[in-house]
């Protein structure tokens, strides 16, 4: 059941577009997910000239550092609780714990002739301090990085290089939400950006705070890219209490922005109910009614099947150690389709308090059809491995696998290392809590497929 409502459309003239939505998702265990996503879009090339006075709906301080840093994609999340695979299914979008950073950076010398080290580091710095999270060029969790698979603007034809950085525990309050709403158009004042109130949404079970800047293509052969910027905020709330917009973010819904070209609720699952009714949405429309939503979590464990959505491929990651004693990383990769070979890197940033012992890494193919176990090594899977050893910046262990993943099998990866005995004044804040590892990052896509496949189409095609 997908239940639209459209609380004000409105049409823009120009280039930029403003476009707002907020998602309701009935979970398995009784809980409700509310998707929030703001996007706005702009043009490439205007936003990327040298002389720009005039960005529109685009917030200017984003706008003119992403111009700066020549920024192809960039992603910051910022989660506070975790997620529950087994009870929620998937997440909307990717979900991290602390905060994380990637960001693809182009290669091109003669725009921007500075080093792609100091533009990372440019780029981290102000993106920190614009959303009041800690700098992740000072966590010994954090650290940039090249990505061997390929970026997701690859079909424009560009070079870019991957950086990212975790802080593997940031806590997230109000002081993140008021410098986030304030690069929304009317700084979260009106429309749907009304509703997030941090006295009410922070008492929930489950919020991640989110930063999307990507390059879209316009048309097949991406003559005149666009860039766009999505802001999002997911909020998941308890079983126990009875769902409403009312009791649940402590405000109700009067109208759209606005200058949106389009301001919607989505309904995803059943058992909600709009006041005023469904059959008042014209009258919504044109009365601007007060819009609340409400849903009763018994509806949802009766509808809804209580196992997680199946995914094509899945992983996780186990530590395990004793004490003070020697510990093992081991991350597993399972490839669920039944015909489908795939190429994947797993890449881990290991605080540097940590002594990896690289020489213990074993890689390991296991068949789900039948008992057999191989070295991934000797099978011809490992296509990479790359380790960078911490320096005296205190920046983190690096260690980067690409593998390929037959059907129906799945790869471990273990790695060994020795827990270290630190005097008190070296240990980070709150040593009772004991040491964060930072968030880990799998990239998938089919078997050959790769960098110069891509790109050569792409020149083609442009040509």
């Amino acid at each position: 059941l997908v239940v639209l409502v459209v609380l004000q459309p409105h049409s823009s003239s120009g280039d930029d577009g403003f476009a707002e939505q907020l998602g309701l998702t009935a979970l398995p265990d009784g809980s409700v997910l509310a998707s929030f996503d703001f996007i706005l879009d702009w043009p490439h090339n205007a936003l990327f000239a040298h002389k720009v006075q005039d960005f529109g709906l685009v917030p200017r301080s984003l706008a003119q550092l992403i111009a700066a840093t020549g920024v192809h994609d960039l992603q910051l999340g910022v989660t506070q609780g975790r997620w529950r695979h087994t009870g929620w299914g998937l997440p909307p979008r990717p979900s991290w714990q602390g905060a994380v950073l990637t960001a693809w950076l182009a290669e091109d010398q003669s725009r921007w002739p500075q080093g792609l080290a100091a533009r990372w580091q440019q780029l981290s710095s102000v993106v920190s301090s614009m959303l009041s999270v800690n700098s992740f060029a000072q966590q010994p969790s954090a650290g940039g990085l090249s990505s061997g698979l390929l970026p997701p603007n690859v079909s424009l034809g560009t070079a870019s290089h991957a950086f990212m950085g975790a802080i593997a525990r940031e806590p997230l309050c109000t002081e993140n939400l008021t410098p986030w709403l304030k690069l929304l158009p009317g700084c979260g004042s009106t429309g749907l950006a009304a509703v997030l109130d941090g006295r009410f949404l922070f008492a929930h079970l489950y919020h991640s705070l989110g930063l999307r800047v990507e390059t879209v293509c316009v048309d097949e052969r991406c003559v005149s890219p666009h860039m766009r910027f999505t802001l999002s905020f997911d909020v998941v709330t308890s079983p126990e209490n009875n769902f409403s917009l009312k009791k649940s973010f402590g405000h109700v819904l009067t109208s759209g922005h606005p200058l949106a070209n389009t301001s919607t609720v989505v309904v995803h699952s059943p058992g909600f109910s709009l006041v005023p009714g469904r059959h008042a949405v014209a009258d919504l429309l044109q009365n601007a009614s007060k819009l609340d939503i409400s849903h009763l979590p018994h509806a949802t464990r009766s509808a809804t099947a209580t196992s997680a959505a199946a995914s094509p491929v899945t992983a996780r990651r186990v530590l395990r150690a004793l004490g003070l004693e020697r510990g093992r990383i081991v991350v597993e990769v399972t490839n669920n389709l039944p015909h489908q070979s795939l190429q994947a890197e797993a890449t881990m940033l290991i605080p540097p308090l940590f002594h990896v012992l690289t020489h213990t890494t074993r890689l390991t193919l296991h068949s789900k059809a039948t008992a057999d176990v191989s070295s991934a090594r000797d099978a011809a899977n490992l296509t990479a491995w790359h380790v960078r050893l911490p320096g005296s910046t205190g920046q983190p262990w690096l260690l980067d696998v690409r593998f390929a993943l037959p059907p129906a099998h799945t790869l471990v990866w273990e790695t060994e290392f020795d827990t270290p005995l630190l005097p008190l004044h070296e240990y980070p804040p709150d040593p009772h809590r004991g040491l964060d590892f930072g968030p880990a990052w799998l990239h998938v896509c089919p078997a050959g497929t790769n960098k110069e496949e891509v790109e050569e189409a792409a020149a083609a095609a442009a040509a």
